[in-house]
């Protein structure tokens, strides 16, 4: 299974109008993600 998170405004980087850069704080980093399914899904992350 692949999953892709992102945070809330992350589309401004994606939009075909008015693309921007995302700053620092709108990146999840990969022990972040782990974190995150673990906690509000209780998956084991092999």
């Amino acid at each position: 299974v692949i999953v892709s998170l992102e945070r809330p405004g992350y589309r401004v980087k994606r939009r075909k109008y008015r693309r921007s850069k995302v700053g620092k704080r709108a990146l999840i980093s990969r022990e972040e993600a782990i974190e995150f399914m673990k906690e509000k899904f209780g998956v084991e992350i092999v």
